[in-house]
């Protein structure tokens, strides 16, 4: 498991004055292109937590596939 307290994103969002549920559906997008780097290595990518959403990090879990 990882923890993450600083995304450039979130804080270049906030700069641009995008409001909380914009940071929340943009932080969702760019996420996907994680998950889709994951799906294609055989891993799943859960991400519980979320600084875009408000969450004080991101907390993102990978686990193997099962075989």
């Amino acid at each position: 498991m990882q923890k993450m307290k600083f995304c450039p994103l979130v804080e270049a969002w906030q700069e641009m004055g995008c409001s909380n549920e914009e940071i929340d559906l943009f932080c969702d997008i760019a996420m996907e292109c994680n998950r889709g780097r994951a799906d294609a290595r055989g891993v799943r990518m859960v991400l519980d937590e979320r600084t875009g959403k408000g969450d004080p990090c991101c907390k993102l879990m990978i686990h193997k596939a099962q075989s």
